[in-house]
């Protein structure tokens, strides 16, 4: 649960650092625009999967094995 609790606050940061980039054109203009949207929906996907696996560790925490 830590870790997944902790690289889901870091995907998140890294997330707004990432949209804060991309509406205040500090992309280079010749960076590919699909390219651009794919880190888009990769850094908004990162923070849901690991919000995901802390759920998943909360409901059931017991150690596999």
């Amino acid at each position: 649960m830590l870790y997944s609790g902790a690289l889901c606050a870091a995907g998140l940061f890294f997330s707004a650092m990432w949209q804060h980039a991309l509406r205040a054109g500090l992309v280079s203009p010749r960076a590919d625009p699909h390219r651009m949207q794919a880190l888009r929906f990769h850094w908004m996907l990162v923070p849901l999967l690991y919000g995901l696996a802390f759920v998943i560790a909360w409901v059931d925490a017991r150690p596999s094995g």
